[in-house]
């Protein structure tokens, strides 16, 4: 048996019968690896399963447990039975790789770096390694080394799926968003949603650089268009409201917050932006209230305090602003306003 098999290529239904041609696995194995390529998931652990209870070392049976789990979405599973093939065959590609998948996916990107670039030390010029390899690095704002790595990924096309190649153009456009080049994100954005229009995150990418382009109009169609395909991401609904409150759409904003805030109570930037839109409608009370939220979530974060400050004073709480703008100046002695504010209030109360 060839110990270092890429399992992960062997998803190909049109190659198995090479692959069994070539490789002496035991009937079992040829089972389950026959019902993992079918998609029958529950089946394949199944007879896994069963041959680990034989030999729980055997190599090829932990190694498609792996990728088992990995593709049922069970990550730290599926890092475990990959790690144990990987003390005995440290080289093992497959191995290599589908961890490098498995931590990608598990949100460990300084880890899954060091994976993908383990795997491009067994086979250089892996587009998919390559593809791995500059999400990590994004992930971890290493934006010049993951958009060599994308770009290496896209000059192997011939390599990759076109759901490769769309995920490929996106992660492009979100490194090339972070590295202030909008121009060339949008594109990078165009041709993902070419590739993948069924995913929702090129469109709200694309919202994005929209925006920064002043493309507003063509930025709320976009985020709204990443809210039909997946209506419960909170982060969408979040971005058009303030793409919307820009336009000075107050109240349409609001809904936007309301939708993003019931989807994801811990996301404090959005009781931010909604207690900034309270305070633009001179609701002070509800602004506090929000502001107070956000604050509970992120306690030292200086624009939250600044925010709360502000809605005392227009509520004419002077002492309870100069509370806030106290603990703001002792946090953050570098922001001028928060400190100018806690001198004009002292002042302001002393008289």
């Amino acid at each position: 048996m060839d110990k270092n098999i890429n399992l992960h290529s062997l998803l190909d239904r049109n190659a198995l019968p090479d692959m069994l041609a070539t490789v002496n696995v035991g009937k079992m194995l040829e089972q389950s690896l026959q019902y993992l390529f079918n998609g029958e998931l529950v089946q394949a652990r199944h007879v896994c399963e069963k041959i680990l209870l034989q030999n729980n070392n055997d190599p090829m049976a932990l190694l498609t447990m792996g990728i088992i789990e990995l593709q049922d979405g069970n990550c730290e599973q599926a890092i475990n039975y990959l790690m144990c093939v990987l003390r005995t065959q440290p080289d093992n590609l497959a191995a290599n790789f589908n961890l490098a998948k498995a931590l990608l996916l598990a949100k460990q990107y300084p880890l899954a770096e060091k994976a993908y670039t383990k795997v491009l030390r067994i086979r250089p010029s892996m587009a998919l390694a390559h593809l791995g390899l500059g999400q990590a690095l994004g992930y971890t704002g290493r934006f010049q080394d993951a958009l060599q790595n994308l770009e290496q990924a896209l000059e192997q096309q011939d390599e990759l799926s076109p759901n490769d190649i769309g995920v490929a153009w996106a992660h492009k456009g979100m490194v090339q968003g972070a590295l202030e080049q909008p121009e060339a994100a949008l594109l990078s954005f165009e041709k993902a949603i070419g590739y993948i229009p069924q995913l929702a995150y090129p469109y709200l990418g694309r919202a994005k650089v929209q925006y920064v382009l002043g493309h507003h109009d063509a930025a709320i169609q976009s985020a709204q268009q990443s809210i039909e395909i997946d209506p419960k991401n909170a982060a969408a609904h979040f971005l058009l409201g303030m793409f919307i409150g820009a336009l000075h759409r107050h109240k349409d904003a609001l809904q936007c917050f309301d939708q993003a805030v019931a989807l994801a109570p811990e996301f404090a930037d959005v009781y931010y932006e909604r207690g900034r839109t309270y305070a633009l409608m001179n609701e002070y009370g509800k602004a506090a209230r929000d502001f107070m939220r956000a604050l509970a979530i992120s306690p030292n974060h200086v624009y939250y305090l600044h925010g709360l400050g502000n809605a005392f004073v227009a509520g004419k709480l002077y002492g309870s602003a100069l509370k806030v703008f106290a603990r703001a100046a002792e946090l953050h002695p570098e922001y001028a306003y928060v400190t100018n504010m806690k001198t004009n209030l002292e002042r302001q109360l002393s008289q």
